[in-house]
């Protein structure tokens, strides 16, 4: 496949992940694709997830991958290979990860309102964060301080998290129907993509 394979995907698609070598993408026809020189190298394609979207998908080094799935699970990939699988990570659908290599961790997010620290190499939960209302769409390790997290979801806000402590240290509501996903910036500011009804936006034009 080739970059024009990659945008007519069959199935809705996001770019979830890019490194200085690879982009890797994820969709809902239950596959994640690691891509190069706008090839595809690596198809990662779990038989046991019944086509159940991949909802996101990270790069770890140049042959090891993570995804999460709407099966509730976590996978880890050497190269297109499944080499590590934990189950029932969440309660419901796992929406997105993150991975911070320096501290050798990861943090995942859910339908289920919780956002959680995991142990890279052995699995194992480390901590969770309870705060949310509704659905968490996506969470990120905030680029300027590796000990903050960043989550944001359905019940309209940006969460600002100290891993230390588990504690959240500042809560944004914001004036929308949804926080879909945000961008941490290393200058400390963060990008957040509202969704808002189509009345909220005409007043918003107005």
């Amino acid at each position: 496949r080739d970059l024009h394979s990659l945008i007519r995907r069959q199935r809705q698609m996001c770019i979830r992940d890019s490194s200085k070598t690879y982009m890797a993408s994820s969709s809902w026809d239950g596959t994640a694709i690691i891509w190069e020189n706008n090839k595809a190298k690596f198809h990662l394609k779990d038989d046991n997830t019944n086509g159940l979207p991949i909802w996101d998908v990270k790069v770890i080094d140049e042959s090891t991958f993570i995804t999460c799935c709407a099966d509730k699970s976590i996978t880890v990939w050497r190269n297109d290979k499944v080499m590590k699988k934990i189950n029932n990570v969440h309660q419901d659908v796992v929406r997105s990860l993150d991975v911070n290599l320096d501290t050798n961790d990861f943090v995942t997010c859910s339908n289920d309102g919780l956002v959680k620290l995991w142990d890279l190499e052995t699995l194992k939960l480390k901590k969770e964060f309870e705060g949310h209302l509704s659905f968490v769409y996506n969470v990120q390790y905030s680029k300027r301080d590796s000990n903050t997290i960043l989550s944001c979801g359905e019940d309209r806000t940006l969460i600002v998290w100290d891993i230390e402590s588990g504690k959240a240290t500042d809560v944004i509501v914001t004036p929308a129907v949804s926080v879909w996903c945000l961008e941490s910036i290393s200058n400390g500011d963060i990008c957040i993509c509202l969704l808002y009804t189509s009345d909220a936006a005409d007043e918003l034009d107005g």
